[in-house]
């Protein structure tokens, strides 16, 4: 089949935050008073258009997104000394969150190409080669608000005895959050609140030694991609998506145990272990689901409705099978977010950062860090690490600094591991190539500074390993029904840039 495609995506983005503090203190300690705004406009329009010479169709779509979030915050917190280096803090935080969503969806398509008058005048237009598409409409969700409300009431106590330092604290957190789809005039509500207490202690060893440990609980709320009920065409790949207004937060109790040597005047090497036990993992699913236009697809060819297969229909299901084996290239599935379930994440991390002054290059700094990770979460199939995790990540760099010149220059590497995503009846395995930045700057003097970076400089690549599958019984006895590499290189990238401070 030969056919001419084209897909052009507009953005326009636009933000702003404003803040203001506000302390004083009084007989009764410090009282510290917080306000902020922040706005955030995403205006978006893609076109796809698509001629099929064989046979002689023209077909497009165009979407426009508008999305459009708000955030107001408050926070009160006064602070008292009770005893000899020993101090309360206590206070409240409101948040209101706020987004509304406008998708609007229109196509077009004219067959029998070759009858068209004036053939030629199509290909110079700048889309839809002229054709008028059909009303827009949103699709299911696409009109939308969200709103999330939280309000935590929190309180810390803090001393410091001879080398010892340390805190412990409550946070109460609550959370009311509204979604209404006037697509199809329906309401979801999902309040929780949490208790989250947390413990810090920190033992100066020695002036050059420090051991630190922690212990927490902490919560991850879901974003609002993530709970929109908008059903979003082709937007994992070919594979649609929409979200889930009954997700969960995350929660998980955590630990800490690290060691600090001093090196030099301001060196630092660092170790640090630490474990997470996590509840409700949120992740990215399939759900099993065939994809909107995939089911088009097959009422066109076919005649039948992926409806009348799931009603199990004998002739739909046969036909269904016969066209799944047809079109392997172009099956596409429903995702969602799900709370995957219980699991636990742990590793270990090395820090480094010091100047080279303890061998005479008190102008030269490198820094250096390595983590190491794994995980555990039981799924359909069973026990794997959290998707898109990778097993190692490490950067490696230095900076060179040139007093007499007020300049500077430096560099970075670096490299992780493979990350692997297992959802239904699709497995993908993720290896990224390494990246090198190095950056120079000059400054004139207090006021302006300019900035050259290069990134990318190796010319990194994205290599993806897909296994695919018919059925969730086919992927456990791996019965593979696809195999598929994809590659992907970017070139570098350079920036120059100035900051003048006034």
């Amino acid at each position: 089949m030969l056919t001419d495609n084209q897909n052009v995506n507009g953005i326009e983005q636009t933000n702003y935050s404003i803040s203001t503090r506000y302390a004083r203190n009084w007989s009764m300690g410090e009282t510290k008073v917080r306000l902020g705004f922040a706005s955030f406009d995403d205006d978006q329009w893609e076109f796809e258009d698509e001629i099929d010479f064989e046979d002689a169709v023209i077909e497009g779509e165009m979407a426009f997104l508008d999305i459009q979030d708000q955030e107001l915050s408050f926070e009160v917190q006064h602070e008292i000394e009770i005893a000899q280096d020993t101090e309360i803090e206590f206070g409240v935080f409101f948040r209101d969150k706020d987004r509304d969503t406008n998708i609007s969806e229109g196509e077009y398509e004219v067959e029998d190409l070759l009858n068209l008058e004036n053939y030629d005048q199509f290909f110079n237009q700048p889309h839809n080669y002229g054709f008028e598409y059909e009303d827009f409409e949103a699709p299911d969700g696409g009109i939308s608000t969200i709103e999330e409300q939280r309000v935590d009431f929190f309180a810390l106590i803090e001393g410091e005895n001879g080398p010892f330092k340390w805190e412990a604290g409550v946070r109460y957190e609550t959370t009311d959050v509204s979604v209404n789809d006037m697509t199809l005039d329906e309401s979801y509500s999902n309040d929780y609140d949490f208790w989250l207490p947390s413990a810090h202690i920190r033992w100066d060893v020695t002036e050059a030694d420090r051991i630190t440990a922690s212990v927490a609980r902490t919560v991850r709320r879901p974003n609002f991609d993530f709970i929109s009920p908008a059903y979003l065409d082709g937007e994992y790949g070919d594979n649609d998506f929409f979200g889930n207004t009954n997700l969960q937060p995350e929660t998980a109790y955590g630990f800490d145990l690290g060691y600090e040597h001093r090196i030099g005047r301001t060196g630092v090497f660092g170790v640090n272990i630490f474990y997470r036990d996590v509840s409700d993992l949120i992740e990215v699913q399939n759900t099993g689901a065939y994809a909107e236009e995939f089911c088009d697809d097959f009422e066109d060819d076919i005649g039948l409705t992926c409806d009348a297969v799931t009603s199990g229909d004998a002739a739909a299901v046969a036909a269904f099978d016969q066209y799944l084996d047809d079109e392997a290239d172009n099956i596409a599935y429903v995702y969602t977010a799900e709370n995957t379930g219980d699991g636990e994440v742990y590793g270990i991390e090395f820090d480094l950062s010091t100047p080279l002054d303890f061998i005479g290059m008190d102008n030269t700094g490198v820094f250096a860090n390595l983590s190491l990770l794994d995980s555990s979460v039981t799924d359909h199939i069973g026990d794997r690490q959290f998707n898109n995790q990778s097993d190692y990540v490490y950067n490696v760099g230095f900076i060179q600094d040139l007093p007499d010149m007020n300049m500077a220059f430096g560099a970075t590497y670096r490299q992780q591991g493979d990350a692997i995503e297992r959802l239904l009846a699709e497995e993908v395995t993720v290896s990224y190539g390494a990246d090198l930045e190095i950056f120079v700057e000059r400054s004139w003097g207090d006021n302006f500074t300019l900035r050259f970076v290069g990134s990318n400089l190796l010319d990194s690549s994205k290599d993806e390993v897909f296994n695919k599958f018919d059925t969730n019984a086919d992927q456990i006895n791996r019965d593979f029904d696809e195999y598929e590499l994809e590659t992907e290189y970017a070139g570098p990238v350079f920036q120059l840039m100035g900051r003048w401070a006034f």
